[in-house]
């Protein structure tokens, strides 16, 4: 079966978590054709830094960055109603309503990451947010959710499907792996928190649970990978405790050496599609801590210690008891490596071929 995968997230981002799970996902089919399952990406020139590089085999290259996405965005949208290699199905990567059209007798597959707008809609900005998704699930052939979690979300909120939808994981990278070189710069021992922190993340939650460690003795250096402080923040920690250290938007590599070195990954966030960061940190062989809420049991199990969402004196109680015992630092970061393995690009790569032949 030849799979077309369209261009729309390789020309919106240059970074960013959809562009890494397409890029995993077209790199893993090609490393294992005895899936059954070709894929056709049918874009040469690509803004995202994720496609220039792991898509290179293919002839993708990166453009020049002084190019606005625009350009190559809108050049994409024109193609894709045609397209330009024969395919059985095309999987679309984003939800935007030009390109709901492909040409005709195609069938149609959509990535379901998350229902966070549909959930908190009216809030923390989400009320435009993921466009025409309704629309790409209503006319799909395939549904593929990222988690068991997300599936009964949608099911939930929008009710019977016309096609199947299946859960297929989302996979670690091999950059995330024990032992890394720690990144220059970042002090010892430090907690961890790694991506986007509006909103619905409760990333403040941070700011009083460790106030409350240092109160009880527990004074622990915090790492932020991701964007510089906004005022909001640096007022927060400003009235309760030092700064954290802060990564600012680290390459592949400095993330995963970043995550190899923390005593600790914290994910705080009171809603989840997955919950990547948390599998990271156990391919890492570190301890996490993660809200429990919405996936997170289904990608940690019990290997990750879980507080209750939007409860900072519980996430201090969480982060207390991973920090103040080495035996569970020790029994978490064993565990963790065979957990994540569970997650690997081959099982991602499997998992969708055998969704793929559901349209058969």
């Amino acid at each position: 079966m030849r799979v077309r995968f369209d261009a729309q997230t390789f020309m919106r981002q240059r970074f960013g978590g959809i562009s890494r799970y397409f890029t995993t996902l077209i790199s893993e089919l090609d490393a294992a054709p005895e899936l059954g399952i070709e894929p056709v990406v049918d874009f040469t020139w690509t803004p995202n830094a994720y496609a220039a590089r792991h898509l290179a085999a293919r002839g993708v290259r990166a453009i020049d960055p002084r190019v606005p996405r625009a350009v190559p965005y809108g050049w994409a949208w024109l193609r894709a109603p045609f397209g330009q290699s024969p395919a059985d199905a095309v999987h679309q990567t984003y939800y935007s309503a030009r390109f709901l059209a492909s040409p005709p007798g195609t069938r149609r597959v959509v990535t379901v990451h998350d229902m966070i707008p549909e959930r908190l809609a009216g809030t923390d900005g989400f009320t435009s947010s993921h466009l025409a998704k309704r629309r790409y699930v209503d006319d799909a052939d395939l549904v593929v959710c990222v988690s068991e979690s997300t599936r009964a979300d949608l099911l939930d909120l929008w009710g019977p499907l016309r096609a199947p939808a299946v859960v297929v994981p989302l996979a670690v990278g091999p950059a995330f792996a024990p032992g890394l070189a720690p990144v220059p710069g970042l002090p010892a021992d430090y907690v961890l928190y790694s991506g986007a922190r509006r909103g619905y993340k409760d990333f403040l939650l941070l700011v009083d649970a460790l106030a409350a460690l240092r109160a009880d003795g527990l004074d622990v250096p915090l790492v932020v990978a991701g964007g510089s402080l906004t005022r909001a923040e640096a007022d927060a920690f400003a009235r309760r405790g030092p700064a954290p250290v802060v990564l600012e938007h680290p390459s592949d590599d400095q993330l995963a050496r970043a995550v190899s070195a923390a005593a600790l990954v914290v994910q705080t966030s009171r809603y989840e599609g997955f919950g990547l960061a948390t599998l990271e940190a156990m391919a890492s062989g570190v301890p996490a801590v993660a809200a429990d809420a919405g996936p997170m049991r289904e990608v940690g199990g019990d290997v990750v210690e879980y507080f209750r969402p939007g409860d900072g004196v519980d996430l201090a109680r969480a982060m207390g008891r991973v920090l103040g015992d080495p035996s569970v630092r020790e029994r978490m970061a064993r565990l963790g490596p065979p957990r994540a393995a569970l997650f690997s690009g081959r099982r991602l790569a499997e998992s969708m071929a055998a969704a793929y032949r559901l349209m058969d």
